[in-house]
């Protein structure tokens, strides 16, 4: 991508140059999704399954943790969508990516979803995702197409007032209801 001068490339800059006092990774430019969401995931069998695998598909990143209350009473709204989202044959996957606080809490908090996880000791791979898509708090849910572009990046509300899937992938509507979840009215044009 084109940089122009006067550009905003890092919108945390100050945390860039905390991680990178050397400057290293200087001008600290976002990466591309592709580049951070990784290439190997777990299976509920535990095998390995490659991001080449899910081409096609939807993909959504879910940051959750083990000892979130709100993630505790989402996780299952989320599962029972997936579950019937699948079944009604879409093309949808969801990767696990936790920010509980060792792999215990990880293992007893996944054995409960039934998709994909980012493994538990690659940290750097969700702290990456976590910045790319601005995640400060959990539950969370970023919703991306098969090309990996955004299609939503706070997809939590629709899934609670959509839990057949009807309105998947959960794009930005035209109209939004406020009262469904108003943390994202000031993201689209009105």
């Amino acid at each position: 991508q084109r940089r122009v001068r006067g550009d905003v490339i890092p919108k945390d800059g100050r945390s860039e140059v905390d991680s990178d006092p050397e400057g290293a990774r200087f001008p600290w430019a976002p990466p591309a999704i592709k580049d951070v969401i990784g290439t190997e995931f777990i299976g509920k069998d535990g095998k390995t399954v490659t991001l080449e695998s899910l081409q096609g598909k939807y993909i959504g990143l879910y940051f959750s943790a083990h000892w979130c209350p709100p993630c505790k009473a989402f996780t299952p709204e989320l599962a029972k969508t997936y579950t019937s989202m699948k079944a009604a044959g879409k093309a949808f996957e969801i990767i696990f990516a936790s920010s509980d606080s060792d792999q215990g809490q990880f293992d007893a908090y996944y054995a409960e979803m039934p998709w994909l996880a980012i493994p538990y000791s690659d940290r750097a791979r969700k702290e990456a995702l976590s910045r790319k898509f601005g995640i400060s708090g959990i539950p969370s849910l970023v919703i991306l197409n098969p090309e990996l572009g955004i299609v939503s990046s706070n997809a939590r509300g629709r899934v609670t007032a959509d839990p057949s899937g009807n309105e998947f992938p959960w794009g930005p509507r035209s109209l939004t209801n406020i009262d469904e979840d108003p943390s994202d009215v000031n993201e689209f044009v009105a």
